[in-house]
């Protein structure tokens, strides 16, 4: 039996019993307090990461490349319109002439006009000057029917009323000779009123006509039926100075539509023809016409403006195709007379003296495509009238020139017309609805 080494144990004076191999958990144990010491004395110490708050939780957004967005150039606003007013013949014969005479060669027609100026207020206003005007310079030899000149002051008295575009063929451009014509067109230029219908050269007539209005470009081109046999009184210029054409066949049509078709290439929206035209003092057109103005709407025109009969005749809107689409246009036969004095003629007097301010909008929308809007006419009155003195002059009568509407409507006589003649706007104002037809409106005027 193995003997046991016993060991005193100074402190007790016992003996403990030691054997071989036993683990020396004293040292280990001691060993773990001093760590333990150490660690706390660490986070103890000032400044330590102990007595700092924890910093807070922050993310960190990863970063993220956004791709550039896909633009679009904005659609650019094709809206746009214009106003057109349309007005018939402006025409002196002696009457006018003697009533707005002031002096030996000067003349003033404004307060004929003072009632009709609000209305001709359109972007694009339009009438017609039949004959020539001061063809000689200062009011030389001013003379009426059947050899017009015109003097000066009418132009004063059309811008006055609003118009911009006077249209100058018709069967009386050539009274005062080709001097006359090119003299006319001096005055218009002069007067700063755009002309259009006769050319002072073959290059003028070539080039197509257009403006543009309010962004629209609008394309005007203008055919007379008839010069009053006057032909021989241009001689050598007569292939360019003015465009003529037959109503009574229908030969002529296709080089009307050229000169619609060189408008359109030459970027024209719209398409106007004024066509001095018609028999005179007749109601409605003749089948020929209807015709010839079916085949010119269909094949471009949109407006088609009549005049020379010295009365109103229909007014009638159709359908039409446009770059394969359906629009309006619009055929005026005749506006008749707008300023004149054809009382004498009775028959056709008084409705000579009715005639009508016809209103249209072009209009384009937000597609590009091109209509005709807001369409009407106001029946007007032209008529010798003692009341309407135009100067202290001796004269012994001015010209009421009215809105027709506007007085048939007033329940007691104006004071500044005379019976008579408030009683010639009630018939004016049934004439022309009448004849003009529904087609389109009719309005009073305020």
């Amino acid at each position: 039996m193995e003997r046991i080494k016993r060991t005193k144990y100074s402190n007790n004076g016992g003996y403990l019993s030691r054997k071989k191999n036993r683990i020396p958990w004293l040292p280990m144990l001691a060993a773990l307090v001093f760590v333990l010491a150490i660690f706390t004395a660490i986070r103890l110490w000032p400044g330590s990461a102990g007595d700092v708050a924890a910093p807070a939780q922050t993310t960190t957004q990863p970063e993220v490349t956004v791709a550039p967005a896909v633009t679009t150039a904005p659609k650019p606003d094709l809206t746009a319109e214009v106003k057109v007013r349309m007005a018939g013949d402006f025409m002196l014969h002696t009457g006018p002439l003697a009533a707005a005479q002031t002096g030996e060669f000067t003349y003033d027609f404004i307060p004929f006009m003072q009632d009709m100026q609000s209305y001709v207020n359109g972007d694009l206003n339009i009438t017609d000057i039949e004959g020539a005007v001061d063809a000689y310079g200062d009011n030389q030899d001013i003379t009426s029917y059947p050899m017009f000149n015109f003097p000066r002051e009418l132009l004063d008295a059309i811008k006055f009323l609003g118009f911009d575009t006077i249209v100058t063929a018709n069967n009386h451009a050539y009274d005062q000779g080709w001097e006359g014509l090119l003299a006319t067109k001096k005055q218009l230029k002069n007067a700063k009123l755009k002309q259009v219908g006769t050319y002072a050269s073959q290059e003028e007539y070539d080039k197509p006509y257009i403006r543009k209005i309010n962004g629209i470009k609008v394309g005007i081109v203008a055919w007379s039926a008839l010069d009053n046999g006057m032909s021989g009184a241009v001689g050598e210029h007569l292939p360019y100075a003015m465009r003529k054409f037959e109503q009574d066949s229908l030969e002529d049509i296709p080089r009307m539509l050229d000169d619609v078709k060189k408008l359109r290439k030459k970027g024209a929206e719209v398409v106007l023809m004024p066509v001095h035209w018609g028999g005179e003092y007749q109601d409605q057109p003749s089948d020929n016409q209807r015709e010839i103005a079916r085949q010119l709407l269909e094949g471009g025109v949109d407006i088609l403006i009549g005049d020379h009969t010295h009365c109103v005749q229909p007014i009638e809107k159709i359908k039409v195709e446009r770059n394969g689409r359906k629009q309006n246009a619009l055929c005026i036969y005749s506006l008749g007379n707008f300023f004149a004095d054809q009382l004498g003629l009775d028959p056709p007097a008084p409705k000579t003296q009715y005639g009508m301010l016809v209103s249209v909008t072009i209009s384009r929308d937000e597609d590009g495509k091109i209509d005709l809007k807001s369409m009407k006419y106001m029946p007007t009155l032209c008529y010798r009238d003692s009341l309407a003195i135009a100067h202290q002059n001796g004269n012994p009568f001015g010209y009421a020139f009215v809105p027709a509407g506007k007085y048939a409507a007033m329940d007691e006589q104006p004071e500044d017309i005379s019976y008579d003649t408030w009683q010639e706007t009630k018939a004016a104002w049934e004439h022309v609805r009448a004849v003009a037809g529904d087609d389109i409106k009719a309005y009073a005027g305020k």
